[in-house]
């Protein structure tokens, strides 16, 4: 991982509140640990993180720690704000009611007025203020979710860790985290937000996607960095053997 995309893509996650990390429909091993161990590392520094997987998560992972965080739910709400100009008025009283689908609102100013120009309503933040893409290799693996949210893709900021997007995001809104192996990069970005070694839980979850990456160890792309990798690990708690008879 580029040291550099490194601490960039830590300081936009640790000036989010809430954010969303999206794993696609069809995902492997790899991905589902790696989603899981960065939503553990968001909520040690007291973020608010959400876990979506649009797709089933296959039975083979169930012992994964936290896997039951994974919804295939994202919520799309959006905070609106009602602004009125109202001058030098006072509101003397502010009711509303909502009858089946209207909503009214209901103000006591003086005898003035309030005119329709003061009046705007203004879409604020969403439910989610970070995308954390992780392995999504197409947007048609986010299925109907991108289709009917293309607005919220375009104004919220996103951090890429091995994942493609088309031309359209690339620029101030996209940080891509770029390495080798999925879990690597994974695992220098957590070390980079919560300064310090893993928990168990972590190390278990990045040890899992290094495994299952490497197909234990036998992909001619591993280097010494993975094995260092893989010692702090389990140190950190990871249990290699247990792991290996999951897979």
């Amino acid at each position: 991982m580029n040291p550099d995309s490194k601490q960039q893509a830590g300081e936009l996650i640790k000036k989010s509140e809430s954010p969303l990390i999206l794993i696609p429909e069809k995902t492997e091993g790899a991905a589902i640990a790696s989603a899981l161990a960065l939503f553990l590392a968001l909520k040690k520094i007291n973020k608010n993180p959400q876990i979506v997987c649009l797709g089933d998560i296959p039975e083979k992972f169930s012992y994964l720690p936290e896997i039951n965080s994974i919804t295939d739910k994202i919520s799309t709400e959006r905070l609106y704000k009602i602004l009125i100009n109202v001058g030098e008025d006072n509101i003397k009283e502010l009711t509303y009611e909502k009858i089946d689908k209207i909503l009214t609102i209901y103000l006591s100013t003086k005898a003035s007025g309030i005119s329709r120009e003061s009046i705007t309503v203004d879409p604020s933040n969403f439910a989610h203020d970070l995308i954390i893409a992780v392995a999504v290799l197409s947007m048609e693996s986010l299925g109907h979710f991108y289709l009917e949210n293309k607005e919220f893709f375009s104004k919220t900021p996103i951090i890429s860790i091995g994942s493609s997007f088309p031309d359209q995001f690339r620029g101030a809104n996209l940080m891509e985290v770029v390495s080798r192996f999925l879990s690597e990069r994974v695992a220098g970005l957590t070390r980079e937000l919560i300064g310090s070694e893993w928990d168990q839980k972590i190390a278990t979850l990045l040890l899992f996607g290094i495994i299952s990456e490497t197909n234990n160890f036998q992909s001619l792309k591993i280097d010494h960095k993975i094995f260092s990798l893989t010692a702090s690990l389990m140190s950190a708690g990871a249990d290699r053997e247990e792991i290996i008879r999951r897979l």
